[in-house]
């Protein structure tokens, strides 16, 4: 018995829902542990009884937007969402990084270095903040030439707009 391209697709998607359920179940408790002791911060959590072990059941009509649609991009796009939303660990690792980093800076400033850690600090600062790596697949550039189309993003203030503001008075 031979596995065919759509059941290969189809063992990977179900795959990938049962990462998805795994992980929301895990959210779920450390959501529930968390709201233990910080109350205010977190609600309670939807569905924390989550069967991972229990099959997908997938309807034909999923198999056939599996192959017509590129789901991968999708869920990565929405992974990818989830993993830039702040938590409260990350705002207590921000305040101790910042604890650890004016200790250093009060040291520094007794040995007389203080000016000289804090130009070093912001350079590397910078760097750490700066993306050098390549951009992602379909990312909008600032620079409307980057673009397709030479399509500019949101708030962009271009000659026309601003022709147009001076002529008709507005926002047209």
């Amino acid at each position: 018995m031979t596995i065919t391209e759509t059941e290969k697709k189809l063992a990977a998607y179900r795959a990938r829902k049962n990462r998805e359920a795994l992980l929301n179940h895990y959210k779920a408790q450390v959501k529930t542990m968390f709201s233990k002791v910080f109350p205010k911060n977190y609600e309670k959590p939807e569905d924390t009884n989550v069967d991972i072990k229990e099959p997908l059941l997938i309807e034909s009509q999923d198999v056939m937007n599996l192959h017509e649609a590129n789901s991968d991009s999708d869920i990565e796009s929405n992974l990818e969402e989830d993993e830039k939303k702040i938590t409260l660990y990350d705002y207590t690792y921000y305040i101790l990084c910042f604890i650890l980093w004016l200790t250093i800076y009060a040291i520094f400033v007794k040995l007389q270095f203080g000016t000289i850690y804090f130009i070093v600090s912001l350079l590397i600062g910078i760097y750490f903040n700066t993306r050098t790596g390549p951009k992602k697949k379909d990312e909008i550039s600032a620079y409307s030439v980057f673009n397709k189309n030479c399509e500019s993003i949101k708030g962009t203030l271009n000659a026309e707009q601003l022709t147009r503001q001076m002529v008709y008075g507005g926002f047209r």
